[in-house]
């Protein structure tokens, strides 16, 4: 029994003294010697049958000889003689549990629902519809994606990592978690070798194959695949509660949408502008709306281009760029400078080089040297840092649109200017 409901029992035990105090003389109670106070009888006047006023709540037929006789008229004095005794006994005894609840309260940050979570098990669903149900909070986890490591690290739940893939590599403590592959790499032997209680897998990326034999061994897996910035959120809070992290989850969630609706609001009424993120270079590659850089591009004003299939990333044409026309170029590259200008301009003639767009100087991205990179860590990884990524995705588009605001000034001056020459 918890300090709480100690107290709330003796509080009833002591109202119900202050109850038989008031109402002795009126009803002659007499409660018995021993000073139980739910241990009283009434004396009817004209007979001396004895019957039972209150039953102890422990007690559904106490014996008769547990009951007192009555006590003459002025029987409040005697009364009051047996019922004060038990009441100053009540009263210390819950003054003594009242003292000590500072001290054995459990401490005001607990989470009071964490027990009971524990108790009953915990549970959530993946992004692809699967009801995870974990007898307790999973404390052995295996991560098969970089993103997963990030998310789980984030919900505060790190020290749970005992396997991890290739490239997680954020938090710099995540370089020392055992590895077990790389992503379409993995081994299955490995991953069951350290007796994981979850699996958190990448459902856009890893085999499907691996992901079913890895269930059929008893191991849960959730398959983390956000498309959009609402699914990055729910992602923490799922992780969050199956790795009894609930409180660090819902922070970092409500933290990570409080600043994604804040650049919403700053850009929904902003002039749209074309950007053509490239993903690779050998094949071209850009993402479809399927994929959670096309939200963060909409989420700045930006329209992505060019349109292609139904899929979270595909294979376009040159060709398809330059019919596009985009007003902005951004390419994922690790060889950036802080202010997102590449560091590599002098690789090759390969498309993912920026010297290969400067070959078209006819496209407004070109002709206005509007030409960035972006770390693909904060942009392509579907996790908290990817707030880093949109802000960064959102100056571009910003600086895009106040130089093409300019541009259109000017481009609206200069036929006038020639009319008025011509006419002079």
């Amino acid at each position: 029994m918890t300090f709480p409901a100690l107290a709330s029992g003796y509080a009833i035990e002591l109202v119900h003294c202050v109850r038989l105090l008031t109402v002795a003389g009126a009803a002659q109670v007499v409660p018995k010697n021993a000073c139980f106070p739910l241990n009283c009888v009434r004396r009817t006047p004209d007979t001396s049958t004895v019957d039972p006023l209150i039953l102890s709540r422990k007690m559904k037929s106490p014996p008769p000889e547990a009951w007192s006789v009555g006590l003459p008229a002025r029987g409040l004095e005697n009364v009051s003689a047996c019922v004060l005794p038990p009441l100053r006994w009540w009263v210390r005894r819950l003054a003594w549990v009242v003292a000590l609840l500072p001290i054995m309260a459990p401490p005001a940050d607990a989470d009071p629902a964490a027990a009971l979570r524990s108790a009953q098990g915990v549970q959530a669903t993946d992004d692809r519809g699967h009801r995870i149900r974990l007898e307790r909070p999973a404390a052995r986890i295996v991560t098969l994606a970089p993103h997963a490591t990030e998310l789980l690290f984030a919900v505060g739940a790190g020290a749970t990592l005992v396997g991890t893939t290739e490239y997680s590599d954020f938090p710099p403590a995540a370089r020392v978690i055992p590895r077990v592959g790389g992503f379409n790499s993995l081994a299955l032997e490995r991953i069951v070798l350290v007796n994981p209680d979850l699996v958190v897998a990448w459902g856009g990326g890893n085999p499907p194959a691996l992901l079913e034999r890895l269930r059929a061994t008893g191991v849960a897996v959730f398959e983390s695949d956000p498309r959009t910035l609402q699914d990055i959120a729910r992602n923490l809070r799922a992780l969050g509660v199956l790795a009894g992290h609930v409180t660090e989850a819902e922070r970092a969630a409500a933290e990570f949408e409080t600043s994604i609706e804040s650049l919403r609001m700053r850009y929904a009424a902003a002039v749209p502008v074309r950007v053509f993120h490239q993903v690779w270079g050998a094949p071209l590659m850009t993402v479809g709306d399927r994929h959670v850089v096309g939200a963060v591009i909409r989420l700045c004003g930006g329209v992505p281009v060019p349109r292609g299939p139904d899929r979270a990333a595909w294979v376009s044409s040159v060709e398809a760029v330059l019919a596009a026309d985009p007003q902005l170029i951004v390419r994922a590259s690790v060889d950036v400078t802080p202010t997102g200008e590449d560091a590599t301009g002098s690789r090759g003639d390969r498309a993912d080089a920026p010297p290969y767009w400067r070959r078209y100087p006819w496209v407004s991205a070109v002709a206005g040297v509007r030409l960035h990179s972006i770390d693909p860590d904060l942009i392509h990884r579907p996790g908290p840092r990817l707030l880093e990524g949109a802000q960064r995705m959102c100056h571009f588009l910003d600086a895009a649109r106040q130089a093409l605001a300019i541009e259109g000034s000017a481009a609206a001056v200069i036929p006038r200017a020639k009319v008025r020459n011509h006419g002079s």
